[in-house]
C-alpha cells in the first residue's frame, strides 16, 4: 500500500524521527532541535510492542540524544553521522578499530572540519566518490548488522527498525556504484533555474548555490540516485533472507523518511508548481 500525502510531520531530522516513534506531532513530544531528547514517559512504538513480547532491535541511525537513548528498542547496533553520536557509536568505533575513516562524511558533516575543506569538495559541492571500500560503506555496514538481526529472529514476536543514513548528503557512492548512473543522462527535477530568484537569495544552505552549474547539479544528482540505487540492493538482500528462512510472509515491511532532498531546487520554483 503506498501512501502519496504522506508528510513528514517537521524538517528536522531528529524531532521528526521522534514524531515517528511517537506518533505525535513535535509541539507534544517536546523535541524540537536535532539536539533534543525524549521524555521516557512518551509511549513508543517500540516500547509498546517490547511490552507485549516483541524483541525490539535497531541498526543504523537514530540520531537520539543521549546516543543510546532507550526508546523502546531492547538492542541498539549504531551508525550515526551529525553530532556527537559519531563519536562512541557502535559504527564508527569498527572503522576506528580496522584503522579506517570516513574522512568525506565527516568533513561534509562537523563544522570544524568543514572549515579547512579542500577546494574539490566545495567544487563538487560534497559529490564524490566514497574513501570507503564498499564493504566499510555505512549503507552496507548497516545492511549487514540487519541480516544478522533477522537471522536472530524467532517465528514471531520480531521487530527491527533498520534505518540508513543515506542518501543523506554527503552523496559519496562507493565504487562501483559511483559509476551506476551518467550524469549526461540525468533529467533534471523540475525547479531548476539558471539563476537563483530574488526571494530565494537570502537563504543559504550548505553550499553557495549561486555557484551551482547544471553540468555540478548532474553530477550531484546522479551520485545521489547512486545512493538510493545501493540501499535497494541492500534492501532486496534483507527481504530475500526472510523469504528464505520462510518469514516473508508473515512480516509486515514499512519504509519511513524522517524527511525528503530538495536537490538544490527553488523554494519559489516549487511554490509555483505547487500552485498550479
Amino acid at each position: 500500500m503506498r501512501f502519496p500525502h504522506s508528510f513528514c510531520p517537521f524538517p528536522v531530522c531528529t524531532p521528526s524521527r521522534y514524531s515517528l516513534l511517537s506518533g505525535l506531532y513535535v509541539h507534544q513530544h517536546g523535541g524540537w532541535t536535532n539536539r533534543c531528547t525524549l521524555a521516557p514517559g512518551i509511549a513508543t512504538f517500540p516500547r509498546l510492542l517490547r511490552a507485549a513480547g516483541y524483541r525490539t532491535h535497531a541498526v543504523g541511525k537514530m540520531h537520539f540524544t543521549p546516543t543510546y537513548l532507550d526508546a523502546g528498542f531492547d538492542h541498539l547496533e549504531l551508525a550515526e553521522q551529525d553530532g556527537e553520536g559519531r563519536l562512541d557509536d557502535d559504527y564508527h568505533r569498527e572503522l576506528r578499530d580496522n584503522g579506517l575513516l570516513d574522512a568525506l562524511d565527516l568533513m561534509d558533516q562537523r563544522v570544524e572540519f568543514r572549515a579547512r575543506a579542500p577546494k574539490q569538495y566545495w567544487q563538487n559541492f560534497g559529490a564524490q566518490t566514497s574513501d570507503l571500500p564498499e564493504e566499510w560503506h555505512s549503507t552496507t555496514w548497516i545492511a549487514n548488522r540487519a541480516l544478522q538481526a533477522i537471522d536472530g529472529w524467532s517465528e514471531s514476536g520480531n521487530l527491527l527498525m533498520c534505518s540508513f543514513i543515506k542518501p543523506h548528503h554527503p552523496f559519496d557512492p562507493p565504487a562501483p556504484w559511483d559509476a551506476m548512473y551518467d550524469p549526461d543522462d540525468i533529467e533534471l527535477l523540475p525547479g531548476w533555474t539558471d539563476e537563483i530568484p530574488t526571494r530565494d537569495r537570502p537563504y543559504r544552505g550548505y553550499f553557495p548555490n549561486e555557484k551551482l552549474s547544471e553540468a555540478t547539479l548532474r553530477r550531484i544528482t546522479a551520485y545521489y540516485y547512486a545512493t538510493i540505487s545501493q540501499i535497494d540492493h541492500h534492501v532486496g538482500r534483507m527481504v530475500a533472507r526472510l523469504k528464505a528462512r520462510g518469514l516473508y510472509e508473515s512480516t509486515l515491511i514499512l519504509f519511513t523518511s524522517d524527511h525528503g532532498e530538495y536537490l538544490r531546487a527553488s523554494s519559489s520554483a516549487a511554490k509555483e508548481r505547487a500552485d498550479v
